[in-house]
């Protein structure tokens, strides 16, 4: 290493750096922290020295931070810090050290490295007490992310005597480079904007369509649904390349200039003559047009980044979503394709086995049908689809038609569509175009070569789409009413944020109370394709949709295809015979009918067996007031059940799992968890034999569920991950601070942010998100420690409010949303929700503070209105708006 050695710097008395020469250049930070007994004044003082020489190392070095840091850290790091720390942790719980030096890692990107590998606790301690006997784990080497696969092998030694109660700690460090990337074909595209900006052209392409038509239908005599398709889709696709033409692939711009390539020749002109003729004078020569190169290199990356910038500030003051985001993957080096040439058995991406029992498929039809339109489609209903497709979706097998051709190619387009839809509606016969897909395989975690880590996207036919979205016009609202109030996926005004609020709700009313609860997340294998049709198309006439529009969907459904898109190759086609269509408007709202069909009935036979069905939200009052349950909160597939006892809770998901598989869907055992707030006493739910894992906690829908401490951690941490992967941006000197901020809202706030209406913001929490939001911004205005800028003069700059005060008023808003909602539906019920007097008793001491005495605090922390005043108040939206303009933060110091 003397060889490539640099330079050293002293940063105080506890770090010092080493700077080394190469390719990429390293840079060790030496440091030894303060014991856990020292004072948060001395503790903070190191760590901010500490960070702020780390964030002054150029962002491409490899970057090794190794030294006695006096932190142990426990596994509960890694289930809230996953990205930071490994699993394999020496201690159990987490030390102030320890939290103090995650804080750091996610501030500064780095990670820790021991944790990452399994070895035996032999391997893993670095300190023995000098009692003889303890040991832990406080010498930690960490690397920053960018570099983390090259950590090949992090252990603790003891065969070198080092006369200290410390072993040595080694790190096996292999450079890993990124591998080139390889071009791949892409499908034909066509430049849309043309058409959707010029109405001359519109005119014109309406009129030649129609003509192109017209001579296709003459010569074709047979006048079949899928002649007709095929002649539409030809005389379209026609038109656009001669009117509109392909787009022309733009060539990536070298951002390397003429000097640089110049120098470039000239420093391999040189190397070569070294080579040839040694001599101390060539050699000089080419070092300096080497060092002329670099320099000459860094000058073009960073004009070509700030290019990129200035393209970024014009794309977001235009409001072109599109241009803005593709800039932004761009910038943060976020990876928008993918290598999926291994996989096996493409066919197995949608089709899933299925387990119907026969004897359970007799599903009777409704004795009425539902008020549903049955009539001819009418070219209103068309538009009005048409209106709701979104411009620049990717179209499915007949790629010439696209959402900008059915919006802007002129009336006679959407005249002759209209027609098409009335055929397949009348006659349930549908051209192949409409029953072929195109799958899109996206990976997920795991090996790549199975079918069962990749998510299929499949890309469907526009005008399949338009005819589907009819159809879900028509049975929505009407279908909508008799669904139970328990789903909120998919659902017109219902959002993951009420399935969040009211389960947090629920389980801190059930802890608070000391009410039994138990709540198992059941999970089920490859959902939306394991359906099965046939008893799917029996459950609508079971809702009482009229067999006209069943059969209209079916058509939809029968003989369906698809193809694979690989790498730009398209598969041969193979058969898909379950599940509902991906891509499709139609699919989710049939497929909650199929749930809702299922928890329905698991429902009906729990109650048969076990009388009152669920979790007692609130005891029997009177027989005018019975009890009210909650048996399950849904949000599609994400269900969560609800009990009192364990013995209900078996029997409530082996009803369950028995009613799902009536439908083909089956329980995933191995991601069904189970979480209570009673001592197990080592009872396990069991399903088929094999046991539900029980866990301290579970993120539903996005969020933990047990505390807004541990949620907040979670999101924090997320939040950490997408700020640097926009460091660019952040500290660019010529994107203005208010332009800044908006990415910054759009793409780590809205991380952080999802679900805080449900949390209980306390003193230490309020600290901890202001903190994060201060952090940020003073990166982005590019503000140093050693500056002594307070923080008042950070937020006089940017002229933004502190962060928990946006999340206050966005509470109090949601709060009033709720309350203003039906009675009947679960998040007004539930909103402010907490047990009647009698149901459930405290614990003795102070009482947690609990959402409905927050929310009132909030409003008034000097005189706290009831539940029922701010249920009243609530109704009137222009009172309410008062009181969230008037919110400001508030101090509480127990969650």
């Amino acid at each position: 290493m003397s060889a490539f050695f640099n330079s050293s710097e002293k940063v105080s008395n506890r770090i010092m750096m080493v700077h080394f020469n190469g390719n990429p250049a390293t840079t060790i930070i030496i440091a030894y922290a303060p014991t856990e007994d020292k004072s948060d004044i001395e503790k903070d003082t190191f760590y901010n020295d500490l960070q702020q020489c780390t964030l002054d190392v150029p962002p491409h070095n490899v970057l090794i931070l190794a030294g006695d840091l006096n932190a142990r850290i426990g596994t509960d790091s890694h289930t809230i810090n996953p990205r930071t720390i490994g699993k394999y942790t020496y201690h159990q719980l987490t030390d102030d050290n320890g939290n103090r030096l995650i804080n750091y890692c996610e501030n500064c990107n780095m990670r820790s490295t021991q944790t990452r590998f399994p070895h035996p606790k032999s391997r893993s301690w670095t300190w023995l007490h000098p009692n003889g006997k303890s040991k832990a784990q406080i010498d930690h080497i960490l690397i920053n992310g960018k570099w983390l696969n090259s950590i090949r092998n992090v252990r603790a030694y003891n065969t070198v005597e080092l006369n200290s109660d410390h072993r040595i700690v080694s790190a096996k460090l292999s450079i890993s480079l990124r591998a080139p990337k390889q071009n791949k074909n892409k499908r034909i595209k066509f430049d849309w904007n043309k058409l959707k900006a010029n109405s001359v052209l519109q005119a014109q392409f309406n009129i030649e369509v129609q003509n192109r038509y017209e001579i296709l239908q003459n010569i074709n005599t047979d006048h079949d649904i899928q002649t007709k398709y095929d002649n539409f889709i030809t005389s379209i696709q026609d038109t656009t390349v001669k009117l509109i033409g392909k787009t022309t692939r733009k060539k990536r711009k070298n951002w390397a200039s003429t000097t640089t390539i110049d120098l470039l020749e000239k420093r391999n002109s040189a190397k070569s003559k070294f080579k040839q003729q040694p001599s101390r004078e060539n050699k000089q020569h080419w070092h300096i047009l080497n060092k002329q190169l670099d320099e000459s290199y860094n000058n073009d990356k960073i004009n070509f980044l700030e290019d990129k910038l200035e393209q970024l500030k014009q794309a977001m003051v235009s409001n072109h979503l599109r241009t803005t985001w593709s800039l932004i993957d761009e910038i943060s080096g976020k990876r928008t394709s993918y290598n999926t040439s291994k996989i096996k058995r493409k066919d197995e991406l949608l089709n899933a086995k299925t387990n119907i029992n026969p004897n359970t498929q007799a599903i009777p039809p409704a004795p009425e049908d539902l008020p549903i339109n049955q009539g001819p489609i009418t070219i209103n209903e068309v538009e009005q689809a048409i209106n709701q497709l979104k411009d620049g979706k990717s179209p499915g097998i007949d790629h010439s038609i696209t959402p900008e051709v059915l919006k802007y190619g002129g009336r006679w387009i959407m005249n002759q569509l209209c027609n098409i839809c009335n055929e397949i509606y009348n006659n349930q016969q549908t051209p192949k175009q409409f029953n072929t897909n195109i799958i899109v395989p996206i990976p997920k975690k795991g090996d790549k070569t199975l079918t069962t880590n990749y998510r299929g996207i499949s890309l469907m036919s526009v005008a399949a789409k338009t005819y589907n979205r009819i159809l879900l016009n028509r049975i929505r609202e009407p279908l909508d009413s008799i669904l139970r109030v328990n789903q909120a996926g998919f659902r017109k005004g219902r959002r993951c944020i009420d399935q969040i609020h009211a389960t947090r709700r629920i389980l801190e009313s059930a802890i608070d109370k000391q009410l039994p609860i138990y709540i198992t997340f059941v999970d089920f294998k490859k959902a939306f394709d394991s359906i099965n049709r046939k008893t799917m198309f029996n459950i609508l006439r079971h809702y009482g949709v009229p067999t006209k529009i069943v059969c209209a969907i079916e058509a939809i459904y029968h003989n369906t295809k698809s193809v694979v898109l690989v790498d730009g190759n398209v598969s041969e086609e193979f058969d898909v015979t379950t599940g509902v269509l991906q891509g499709d408007t139609l699919a989710p709202y049939l497929f909650i009918t199929v749930i809702d069909y299922v928890m329905k009935n698991a429902q009906l036979y729990h109650t048969n067996e076990h009388g009152e069905y669920g979790f007692v939200t609130n005891k029997r009052q009177s027989s005018r007031q019975p009890p009210t349950c909650v048996h399950d909160l849904d949000f599609a597939d994400d269900i969560a059940l609800l009990e009192n006892s364990f013995d209900r809770a078996q029997s409530q998901l082996v009803q369950t799992a028995k009613r799902a598989s009536e439908v083909g869907l089956q329980i995933n055992i191995t991601k069904t968890q189970a979480l209570t707030n009673q001592n197990t006493n080592n009872q396990t739910i069991q399903l088929d034999g094999q046991n539900i894992k029980w866990v301290d906690n579970f993120k539903y829908l996005g969020s933990m569920m047990l505390s807004t401490t541990t949620d907040i951690k979670v999101r924090k941490s997320q939040a950490w991950k997408a700020f640097w992967k926009l460091k660019n941006i952040w500290k660019s000197t010529t994107i203005p601070i208010k332009l800044k901020i908006n990415i910054f809202k759009t793409t780590c706030l809205s991380i952080l942010l999802y679900g805080c209406e449900s949390w209980i913001i306390t003193n230490k929490l309020e600290n901890t998100l202001n903190s994060f939001a201060t952090s940020c911004y003073r990166i982005m205005l590019g503000i140093k420690r050693t500056d002594k800028i307070k923080n008042n003069t950070v937020y006089e700059t940017i002229k933004e409010e502190p962060l928990t005060q946006t999340i206050q008023r966005r509470q109090l808003r949601y709060i009033g949303h709720c309350l203003r909602r039906n009675t009947n539906e679960f998040i007004n019920m539930y909103a402010l929700y907490t047990p009647k007097s009698g149901h459930g008793t405290r614990k003795r001491g102070r009482p947690r503070l609990n959402y409905p005495d927050y929310v009132a605090r909030l409003i008034n922390n000097d005189t706290p209105p009831t539940i029922e005043e701010i249920r009243k108040t609530a109704v009137n939206r222009e009172e309410w708006r008062k009181i969230v303009v008037a919110c400001k933060p508030r101090l509480f110091a127990v969650e």
